[in-house]
């Protein structure tokens, strides 16, 4: 028993032990210590591997799932319940990326901000694309008179109201 007592006092090789367990075998073996050592040696090696896990399945998102839908909306014939599907998976998956904003680097937000921009032509999704677009990115839906010269016209067509957003390059981009 004195062997394993100085493995357990130990926190090098603790620590070393500890990154060979699963996640689930880590969470499992924290919930029933009573050592505080242990404890916080695998509150450490846990949280750093949900940190890993993030990135990878945020990254994973962003280079594989987002565009195999992208294609999928271009080649497939559409029917409503395909819509209500692809919405559903669609707002799954950005409001996971907002939950997760903090782990994306550059391009996986450039990456993202251009699906968004290509889903503001699928019209079932256009609402839902500028609803993400302002919440991950704070852009928003602006708009302009076309002639504000052109006074004269008090009818207030909607054709002199332009629409437009303002990408995070500065882009300008008329809906």
């Amino acid at each position: 028993m004195t062997q394993l007592q100085s493995v357990l006092e130990n926190p090098l090789l603790m620590t070393s032990i500890c990154q060979q367990l699963n996640p689930a075998d880590a969470v499992h073996l924290s919930l029933i210590s009573k050592d505080k050592d242990l404890h916080s040696t695998l509150e450490h090696i846990i949280s750093h591997k949900y940190e890993i896990h993030r990135q990878t399945r945020v990254h994973l998102i962003c280079t594989q799932v987002l565009p195999q839908i992208l294609d999928l909306l271009q080649t497939r014939n559409h029917c409503v319940t395909y819509e209500i599907y692809i919405t559903r998976i669609l707002n799954e998956l950005f409001e996971y990326i907002y939950e997760n904003i903090d782990v994306l680097d550059k391009f996986q937000q450039n990456l993202i901000e251009q699906m968004l921009l290509k889903l503001l032509d699928v019209s079932y999704f256009y609402m839902n694309a500028l609803f993400y677009m302002n919440r991950i990115f704070d852009i928003h839906v602006r708009g302009e008179l076309r002639n504000p010269e052109n006074d004269d016209n008090d009818d207030n067509d909607d054709d002199d109201y332009i629409e437009f957003i303002i990408d995070t390059k500065g882009n300008r981009f008329f809906i």
